[in-house]
C-alpha cells in the first residue's frame, strides 16, 4: 500500500497544481469584476480614497495574475512529467485511466461513462495502474 500512496502523490502533483490555478482564476475573475464598478466611480472627479481602493484592487490583481502566470510554468512541466509516467505503463487501460483521471481531471465515475465500463472495474484498474507506476 505505500507504493500506491507513495506514486499516487506524485502522480496527484499536476491535478492539485490545475486546482490552485482554477481557484486563482476564479478569484481573478471577481477582481475584474470589483475593478469594472470601480473604475465606473471614477468618472469625473474621484476621490483620493476610491484611487487607493482602485489602486489597492489592481495591485491585488496584478499579484494573482503573477500567481496563476508562475503556478502554469509549473503545471506544464508537471504535466509533462507526469505524462511520461504515465505513457510507460504498458496496459492501454492503465494509460487511459490514469491520463483522464490525474491529466484531465475526470472522476472515477465519469471516466467509466467515457469508456464504458463499470465503476467497480476503473476503481479496481486505477488502483492497479497507480501502484503500477514509476
Amino acid at each position: 500500500m505505500n507504493d500506491f500512496k507513495e506514486n499516487k502523490k506524485f502522480l496527484m502533483q499536476y491535478r492539485i497544481t490545475q486546482k490552485k490555478i482554477d481557484e486563482l482564476e476564479e478569484e481573478l475573475s471577481k477582481l475584474d469584476d470589483q475593478a469594472h464598478v470601480q473604475s465606473q466611480k471614477l468618472t469625473g472627479m474621484p476621490s483620493s480614497e476610491s484611487l487607493n481602493d482602485y489602486d489597492t484592487l489592481i495591485v491585488h490583481k496584478t499579484s494573482v495574475q503573477d500567481e496563476i502566470n508562475r503556478l502554469s510554468i509549473i503545471a506544464r512541466k508537471q504535466f509533462k512529467t507526469v505524462l511520461e509516467v504515465i505513457l510507460k505503463l504498458n496496459n492501454k487501460d492503465y494509460r487511459d485511466i490514469l491520463e483522464l483521471y490525474f491529466l484531465y481531471r475526470l472522476t472515477l465515475d465519469d471516466i467509466a461513462l467515457k469508456i464504458n465500463m463499470s465503476c467497480r472495474n476503473v476503481e479496481r484498474l486505477y488502483s492497479q495502474a497507480v501502484k503500477s507506476c514509476r
